[in-house]
């Protein structure tokens, strides 16, 4: 009887100890989107027609490169273009977020030290969450100093650029030179 009266209890232990566990993965709640826009692409994605709110402080440029970015030594002549000559060429990519604007634009500079190398818009834009540029290397490039790229995503209302106003629409990565 003690022995029956053992068995009882552990399966009603048991028992209880399974339902409870069940329960801690029981949700009874809907699923929402998430409402941090920089993680988020739907906040973006639903921005579409007249009902649009752009809002400038999501627009976003993350470098998914290693950094430094390893730059083939060569020499940079005229006339040289990325796709042609690719050694002439820095390619980098990652995620990027638009704001809700209905265009943008991606533009680079270059630095060596304090002094601006090159600067130009990009025809790389930022399309469902991710972009992809070719930087073209300026003739002349001295692959012996250290330069530092500088991307930045602007969006585009009647014509005119728009900064995200706490500055997360630009990132930095530093070129290395290897043989």
């Amino acid at each position: 009887m003690r022995q029956k009266m053992s068995s009882v209890i552990r399966a009603v232990f048991f028992s209880a100890l399974s339902f409870s566990a069940c329960l801690a993965f029981q949700n009874c709640s809907t699923y929402g989107a998430a409402n941090n826009g920089l993680y988020d692409n739907l906040a973006v994605e639903t921005c579409v027609g007249l009902t649009c709110e752009k809002d400038p402080s999501l627009l976003r440029i993350s470098i998914n490169n290693d950094n430094p970015v390893a730059v083939k030594t060569g020499t940079v002549a005229s006339g040289a273009a990325c796709g042609v000559d690719d050694s002439v060429c820095v390619d980098l990519g990652g995620s990027c977020e638009d704001g809700g604007f209905e265009d943008n634009l991606i533009s680079y500079q270059i630095t060596g030290g304090s002094v601006q190398v090159d600067e130009a818009a990009l025809p790389a834009k930022c399309v469902n969450g991710r972009f992809s540029a070719q930087i073209p290397l300026p003739v002349g490039y001295d692959f012996a100093n250290i330069h530092t790229v500088r991307l930045t995503i602007y969006g585009v209302e009647n014509g005119q650029r728009v900064l995200n106003p706490s500055g997360g629409n630009f990132r930095e990565v530093s070129l290395a030179a290897y043989n």
